[in-house]
């Protein structure tokens, strides 16, 4: 961690970088700082000079993601998949994730819009999804929250076309219930509860989805590879 590191607003870490947004709106990185053959940055370990200041940031494979104080996007990194091609009709934002290889962004009038890798159609949100309030990234399926609580997710296991597994990762249990959070890991999804109770659901080879039974009302969750996390109350 920078010596220099001032207080920070957001927070986002990777495989083996890790990205902060500073009270002031400057983005800070650090981690592996790895070189190429020709022994320059790897691109996606150098803040962009004309970034600007941000207000949320997020970790991607081989790219990162930041939302602009003006609502604008960025990204940066290597482009394997068109991930850091930001759609020139995107709009302003006011949320964004990193998936594996693709981006997903949160516009102002709660529509989602997604761009990168699309496999197994993690950047194709469904028809009918309507206004949204939160959205989560895996490696290659995407959760969005509607307005209502409702949660929808898509990809790898919806439009399994890529060979990606399929580990129920989009299979929202029907018992659900209203949300006001959602998370997603490598292969899993997790949901916070209107009550305050964690659902997870996907893939458990490592028991990321086994909510321990004493964990109680929560009101944050998130999600790593292949763990999860929650706060209580």
């Amino acid at each position: 961690m920078p010596t220099e590191l001032a207080d920070c607003t957001s927070i986002a870490g990777g495989e083996d970088l890790t990205l902060a947004v500073e009270s002031n709106g400057i983005v800070k990185l650090w981690g592996s700082l790895e070189e190429d053959s020709e022994n320059s940055i790897d691109p996606q370990y150098e803040v962009p000079q004309d970034l600007g200041r941000c207000i949320a940031v997020s970790v991607g494979s081989l790219h990162n993601i930041a939302l602009s104080m003006d609502g604008t996007v960025r990204v940066w990194g290597w482009d394997t998949h068109g991930q850091c091609e930001v759609p020139t009709d995107l709009g302003l934002c006011k949320a964004v994730v990193a998936g594996d290889l693709h981006c997903v962004a949160l516009r102002t009038d709660g529509t989602v819009r997604a761009w990168g890798c699309n496999y197994s159609g993690e950047c194709d949100p469904p028809d009918g999804l309507g206004r949204c309030i939160a959205i989560a990234a895996g490696h290659s399926h995407t959760v969005a929250l509607g307005a209502d609580g409702t949660v929808r997710a898509w990809g790898a296991g919806t439009t399994n076309t890529s060979g990606y597994p399929n580990y129920g990762q989009c299979k929202v249990p029907t018992d659900l219930g209203p949300c006001l959070a959602v998370a997603a890991g490598e292969y899993h999804s997790i949901a916070l509860c209107a009550d305050g109770t964690v659902r997870a659901w996907g893939l458990n080879d490592s028991g990321q989805c086994n909510v321990p039974a004493d964990l109680g009302p929560c009101t944050a969750i998130a999600a790593g590879w292949n763990h999860s996390i929650a706060i209580q109350r």
